[in-house]
C-alpha cells in the first residue's frame, strides 16, 4: 500500500490512493486491479462481488438477498467518525 497516503475521496466516498489502488467507504483495502484480499471486487453498478472461493460465506453471512440499502444520510452518518476521524489518523500515523 502507498506509504505515505496521499490520495482523494470520490463521489462514493472511496479513498484513491496515489498509485491507483484504493480502500472502500467501508475501511477494506482493494489493490491497483481493484481486487481485495479475498478475490472480491466492486461492479460496474457499484455493487461489492466476492471472489468465488468465499461467495458462499458472504452471502451467508449477508443474507444479500433481503439487503436493504441504506438512505445516503445513514450512510453518511455512519462512515461520518470514519472518514472524520479513522483516515486523518492513519495518515499521521504513517507520516
Amino acid at each position: 500500500m502507498n506509504e505515505n497516503n496521499e490520495g482523494y475521496y470520490d463521489k462514493d466516498g472511496f479513498f484513491i490512493l496515489a498509485d491507483g489502488d484504493f480502500i472502500d467507504p467501508y475501511g477494506y483495502y482493494f489493490d491497483q486491479e481493484g481486487y481485495d484480499e479475498y478475490g472480491g471486487y466492486y461492479d460496474d453498478d457499484g455493487y461489492y462481488v466476492p471472489g468465488e472461493e468465499f461467495e458462499d460465506e458472504y452471502y451467508g453471512k449477508y443474507d444479500v438477498e433481503h439487503f436493504i440499502p441504506e438512505s445516503l444520510e445513514e450512510e453518511a452518518e455512519r462512515l461520518a467518525p470514519f472518514n472524520e476521524h479513522v483516515y486523518p489518523a492513519i495518515g499521521w500515523l504513517k507520516e
